[in-house]
């Protein structure tokens, strides 16, 4: 068996594609697992989605940095 493979995804909005990929992964043919939702804004739909995916979620503002290279 192949070693899953973890990844993060960066979102910000809907969360339609955030689903759309946690739900895509056949660990037979790609063994990776979503461990990771990072987001630029608190109060978006695609932090409920992970929640429903059971992927926990990182909010970062990214104001608090000089860029988003900063962060």
């Amino acid at each position: 068996m192949s070693t899953i493979k973890k990844i993060a995804i960066f979102a910000s909005g809907e969360g339609t594609n955030f689903t759309a990929l946690c739900q895509a992964f056949d660990y037979e043919k790609m063994p990776v697992k979503v461990t990771l939702l990072v987001c630029d804004h608190q109060n978006v739909n695609v932090l409920q989605r992970a929640k429903q995916e059971q992927v926990p979620s990182l909010v970062v503002n990214f104001k608090d940095y000089a860029d988003k290279a900063a962060a």
